[in-house]
């Protein structure tokens, strides 16, 4: 995957809008401008660095879940139309 700073802006607004605009891990509405590219498999944790391993979210979202798993992908659902139930930790 392209590392430009421009490819990762433009991924970054594209999944925002084929997600209807919302945040992939709060479902909160999400401005394309500020979405920030998250990992759905951790790249830390084996997952692909490739467009279809990736989500938009709320950069607070992002650094929240930091590189955790993610439970509850419907692999079975198309790959822009997954709900992911995010749990955030518990101290």
């Amino acid at each position: 995957m392209p590392n430009s700073h421009g490819y990762r802006r433009r991924l970054a607004r594209r999944l925002t809008e084929k997600q209807k605009r919302l945040c992939a891990l709060c479902f909160k509405p999400l401005d394309p401008v500020r979405a920030t590219l998250d990992h759905i498999i951790p790249a830390s944790l084996g997952g692909p660095k490739s467009p279809w391993n990736l989500q938009a979210t709320h950069p607070d979202c992002n650094n929240a879940r930091g590189n955790r798993r993610i439970e509850g992908i419907n692999i079975n659902a198309s790959l822009f139309e997954r709900r992911i139930v995010f749990q955030p930790p518990t101290s």
